[in-house]
């Protein structure tokens, strides 16, 4: 690495054949929906948590790929870290929002959220 905080720069993502390269960032996020389970007796709400919906967010440099990142595409994806080390593939991801903004005299960045996709059926 070229200096002790830049492990970033230069990471790309694999998913489904396309390589995401120009990252600006990446953003993990997880909630878990809270469940009301208040007993008709209880004199406060009680709440569980239900089954975490994890989602990974991407935000690069330039267009969408014109392949391999559709609404519903589902693949391994994973990071491959500028020196070299890889985060284990999520298999499989599915991507569920996509967009691409740009303006005046500034560069055109794209985003993509990734979630937990479903084995198959």
């Amino acid at each position: 690495m070229a200096g002790e905080n830049d492990g970033f720069n230069g990471s790309t993502i694999a998913f489904a054949g396309a390589t995401l390269g120009g990252l600006r960032s990446l953003e993990f996020s997880e909630s878990g929906p809270k469940v009301n389970v208040t007993a008709s007796g209880d004199s406060t709400t009680t709440y569980r948590t239900g089954v975490p919906d994890p989602q990974l967010v991407a935000t690069f440099v330039g267009g969408l790929p014109s392949t391999g990142a559709d609404i519903g595409d589902q693949a391994a994806l994973t990071i491959l870290w500028e020196d070299a080390t890889t985060d284990g593939a999520v298999t499989p991801a599915i991507v569920v929002d996509r967009g691409t903004s740009g303006s005046m005299d500034g560069e055109i960045t794209s985003t993509i959220t990734f979630a937990n996709g479903a084995a198959d059926l």
